[in-house]
């Protein structure tokens, strides 16, 4: 019974003692870990983050919805459509040339 009690105390002083040689290694080797987000692994790293202001409206092309501040605009005679990205706009403006 008493072996047990030292085999267990020993395996808890390695995992003890590997996790604190883990930090330091980590430390040593270029800080913590971040967490990436969806949207800042999409954005630029030059960019800074936005807060969202405005409406939202719906692009005509994904249906996501994006702020009307921040959209990127196509703007007809029938009114102002709002997009996510560049590309959408594009994309709308070549499917609809006839219409534009």
């Amino acid at each position: 019974m008493l072996r047990l009690f030292a085999i267990l105390f020993e395996f808890f002083l390695v995992v003890v003692v590997g996790r604190l040689l883990g930090r330091l290694v980590q430390g040593l080797a270029g800080g913590k870990r971040t967490r990436v987000d969806s949207q800042a692994a999409n954005s630029s790293a030059r960019s800074p983050r936005r807060t969202v202001e405005g409406q939202m409206a719906r692009d005509p092309i994904c249906g996501t919805f994006v702020s009307t501040k921040l959209s990127h605009r196509l703007e007809l005679p029938a009114g102002t459509l709002h997009f996510c990205s560049r590309g959408c706009r594009d994309r709308y403006e070549k499917a609809n040339v006839a219409a534009i």
